[in-house]
């Protein structure tokens, strides 16, 4: 990912291999950002005109930028709007009268008078949370051409509230049918605030840290890619699949040691395969190409609780 500290950048990029060549930055930038979005289901692509950008910027300007065309190609035709429940004091009656409000509130100004009613307006939960990414985006980009996007977007939502980022409350916001065609957008932004490191961004200088645990986005990248392959070969992928356990207590009791195993491979009536991700490098110049003699354990227990001999 990319961590800033004191104006400064810091791009951590992950070890990707490219067969009989070493791969450039914008090379491991590209797949970085393409194994994130397949990870995440997004449903994004990244476009083949966005190749020049991976050379030239980081892969967090990369990121924004590609948010932003997105975002951007749905706004063009309009923000959604949806009603909300508001109450104010006004000088005519509007929906309906808070009595209990009006006794105490207006008990002087009577002239005034409590009232409940529904508003048709664009600030609701799906446009607060482009608000609030968008914001950040934007102190968080350093091309003046992301900026610039940015920006564009933001006077857009200028009518949407800009909600602070406690409680995680993004993960409750729900798509219907009117705003579906926004679900890969609000992924991105989902994948975003998530990465975001909230422990860096306290202090007078302008810190933060966007990062990816490697381990859980290969382990996820690989199984959504199995998946939407071996399903044209009437394959059932399961991931993190929880089924067996290692061990049957002669007791009765409780079993022990639950195994979930990262992919398990089905037909229609058994599993074929089970397989476990690991983000490491093989050793071609060892006779056990590096693997870890427990790696090889695991997938031994795999094999006998799935009675499947391909692991």
């Amino acid at each position: 990912g990319l961590v800033r500290v004191a104006g400064r950048d810091i791009e951590v990029l992950p070890k990707i291999e490219a067969p009989g060549a070493n791969p450039s930055d914008a090379g491991v930038r590209r797949s970085l950002l393409e194994m994130l979005l397949v990870a995440h289901d997004t449903k994004v692509h990244v476009p083949e005109v966005a190749q020049a950008d991976f050379a030239d910027a980081t892969w967090l300007d990369v990121f924004i930028r590609v948010f932003c065309r997105g975002l951007a190609e749905q706004v063009r035709r309009g923000l959604t709007k949806r009603y909300r429940v508001v109450e104010e004091d006004l000088g005519v009656v509007r929906g309906r009268i808070l009595i209990n409000e009006q006794a105490t509130r207006n008990f002087i100004h009577q002239e005034r008078i409590a009232c409940e009613f529904d508003e048709l307006d664009e600030d609701h939960g799906l446009n607060q949370v482009f608000r609030l990414v968008l914001e950040r985006m934007y102190r968080m980009a350093r091309a003046a051409a992301t900026q610039q996007l940015v920006r564009e977007l933001l006077l857009t939502f200028e009518a949407v509230s800009l909600r602070a980022p406690a409680g995680r409350w993004w993960r409750e916001v729900q798509l219907d049918r009117m705003t579906s065609r926004f679900e890969p957008s609000l992924a991105m932004a989902r994948v975003f605030l998530e990465g975001l490191s909230p422990d860096v961004q306290g202090g007078a200088r302008d810190s933060f840290s966007l990062l990816f645990d490697m381990n859980v986005l290969f382990e996820e990248y690989v199984g959504r890619i199995l998946r939407a392959t071996l399903a044209q070969q009437q394959l059932n992928v399961q991931l993190q699949h929880a089924k067996h356990h290692l061990m049957h207590p002669e007791d009765g009791k409780t079993n022990l040691f639950l195994l979930k195993p990262d992919i398990v491979v089905f037909n229609s009536t058994h599993a074929v395969c089970v397989g476990d991700t690991k983000w490491k490098q093989l050793d071609l110049d060892d006779r056990r190409l590096g693997v870890a003699q427990g790696d090889v354990y695991q997938m031994l227990g795999y094999a006998d609780r799935y009675g499947c001999g391909r692991v």
